[in-house]
């Protein structure tokens, strides 16, 4: 009979270390969750901001619009050459990485 409750005794132990460490383990995934979402939030609302923006209202830079403009010229009267591409990623107003 003793050796019986011993057994449900430590039976019991297990399982509410079992369910501490599960609970534990949610709790740090939860944590995890709030850490990303701190993160990427300010990446969240610079999206949010230009998300509402029509295409140009979107330009700040004016090297940007520069860009734009010249690669809207090149592709004016069909597909842009490679000559008119090279011409315009070394015309040193390029922000962006060659696309």
């Amino acid at each position: 009979m003793q050796f019986i409750i011993g057994i449900i005794g430590l039976l019991t132990v297990l399982a509410v270390w079992y369910w501490r460490l599960k609970i534990l383990s949610e709790a740090a995934r939860d944590g995890m969750k709030a850490a990303e979402t701190v993160a990427n939030l300010p990446r969240k609302m610079k999206f949010r901001k230009l998300s509402g923006k029509r295409g140009l209202d979107q330009v700040q830079d004016p090297r940007e619009a520069a860009t734009i403009l010249m690669l809207e010229m090149a592709q004016a009267r069909g597909s842009m050459t490679e000559r008119q591409e090279a011409a315009i990623t070394h015309s040193g107003m390029f922000v962006g990485t060659p696309q």
